[in-house]
């Protein structure tokens, strides 16, 4: 009889042990998953901080790409003198082939319309 208690307090004392070690994988993992989370948030922070930053240089880009071509039509303007400008304004199309340029200026600098 001893021996029947002996081995069933050995049983007892195993169940336990697998218990505790089921018990302390399941707070391993779930250890695991919070720390994962807070990664997975981190990277997606730092995403969205990357692409503002990628944007804010876009844009200061596309703004100093207009500026360079506004001054380079400025240049032209006054590199060609007042003779054929001035008679191309009076011409019907020039509005027409201003909006042009300004469409071409636009498309190549991707600036929103």
């Amino acid at each position: 009889m001893l021996r029947g208690h002996a081995e069933e307090a050995q049983v007892d004392q195993a169940i336990a042990r697998v218990l505790r070690a089921e018990r302390d994988a399941q707070q391993a993992i779930t250890h695991c998953q919070a720390e994962c989370r807070e990664l997975v948030a981190a990277a997606h922070r730092r995403a969205e901080a990357i692409s503002a930053q990628a944007e804010r240089r876009i844009a200061t880009l596309r703004e100093k790409i207009g500026v360079a071509i506004e001054q380079r039509i400025g240049e032209l303007e006054n590199t060609a003198g007042p003779g054929p400008l001035a008679q191309a304004e009076d011409d019907p199309l020039h509005e027409r082939l201003r909006r042009a340029a300004a469409a071409v200026a636009d498309e190549l600098t991707e600036a929103a319309p």
